[in-house]
């Protein structure tokens, strides 16, 4: 790195021993030289990879288009990929979007990659402030979310033939981004009873971001489906087109035999401005206090009952308050000892760039 002529280790690139050649692209990475790219087409994967990692992570932005560029080339390398596809992502152009989105839609791309692919084109418009390999603050300004719509338009018909769970992230992430197209592919995923009822569930909600104009007939099939994910996410389907409509359901599904549907319904009254979903928040209070509430829906009680702060559920809350021992930190947070959603949870540790230190740092 302290040469003094930087051009003889350009020259290296050539040089038939592999671990000079390795070392010659850390003594570029030091200097933070454009030259470094030439060492992307290196034999040996190992050189490779460290000018990826040299031209994405130090960063150095002027050989960043040439990264790029790599993601035509296969690869099963994670480490590599992730480089490639985020010098895509963090050039942000049509060009780009496309070769991101038919990386996506490639047989031979590993599926974990093809995943991360479709989930950038997901966040084009708002990228992230932290970077998605590094973890570092790098922000990017906002972008024109038809450029990632048309890519990923142009690549649906390949994706819809995919494996399941690329497929099925192709379906989410076009619903997101307004693709109407994707419609019938959605209602196709509700009533298909062979799909996990998570996809379903997503598919429903889907359709009803997209304001689908078939969209009462799958809350009508959701309703009656044996799968509470599923029929959680048909109430709330429905308590967005028809309030008045939902809330008898919702104040049955509070009282559910299953954790999901009590939650759900918790959560979907707490959206709810109508005069009735204050009542059945109110009511769910008293059976709080009165010790009703199975535990692992008493913190989607209180969550629901704080975002409806009327005066009659301001008291409520506080005479619960008062009912804790002490003021000791397990003592405050005993609600959230049991409940939740742990796939929740999970997607959120593994696919969200905003928490990715915790995945190390704990």
């Amino acid at each position: 790195a302290g040469v003094r002529d930087p051009k003889s280790l350009e020259g290296l690139a050539t040089h038939p021993s592999s671990a000079v050649r390795l070392a010659a692209v850390v003594a570029l990475r030091k200097r933070q030289a454009e030259s470094v790219a030439d060492y992307l087409n290196d034999a040996d994967p190992l050189v490779v990879l460290e000018a990826a990692r040299a031209i994405h992570d130090m960063p150095i932005p002027a050989a960043l288009p040439r990264l790029a560029a790599l993601v035509v080339r296969p690869s099963q390398d994670d480490a590599l990929l992730r480089r490639v596809l985020n010098a895509n992502f963090r050039l942000g152009g049509a060009e780009q979007a496309a070769a991101v989105a038919e990386f996506a839609a490639r047989e031979s791309s590993p599926a974990a990659m093809r995943l991360e692919a479709l989930r950038m084109l997901g966040d084009w418009a708002e990228p992230s402030s932290r970077d998605r390999v590094l973890g570092m603050w790098r922000p990017l300004d906002s972008r024109d979310p038809q450029v990632a719509v048309e890519a990923l338009k142009r690549s649906l018909p390949s994706l819809l033939t995919a494996p399941d769970e690329v497929r099925n992230e192709a379906v989410k992430i076009a619903a997101a981004l307004g693709i109407r197209e994707i419609s019938p592919t959605l209602h196709a995923m509700v009533a298909n009873t062979d799909q996990p009822p998570r996809v379903r569930a997503d598919s429903l909600g889907a359709l009803t971001a997209l304001k689908d104009a078939k969209l009462r007939e799958a809350i009508e099939r959701g309703l009656a489906d044996r799968q509470p994910l599923v029929r959680d996410a048909a109430r709330r389907a429905l308590a967005q087109a028809s309030p008045a409509e939902a809330l008898p359901l919702l104040e049955k599904a509070i009282e559910a035999d299953n954790t999901v549907e009590r939650q759900g319904a918790m959560a979907t009254l707490a959206g709810m401005e109508s005069d009735g979903a204050a009542r059945v928040i109110l009511g769910s209070l008293d059976r709080l206090l009165a010790g009703k509430v199975p535990a692992d829906t008493r913190l989607d009680v209180l969550e629901a009952a704080a975002a409806r702060s009327t005066p009659a559920i301001a008291e409520k809350l506080a005479a619960y308050e008062a009912t804790r021992k002490d003021d000791s930190p397990a003592e405050r947070y005993r609600e959230t000892l049991v409940g939740g959603d742990a796939e929740r949870g999970r997607r959120i540790f593994f696919e969200r760039t905003e928490v990715s230190c915790v995945r190390c740092h704990k």
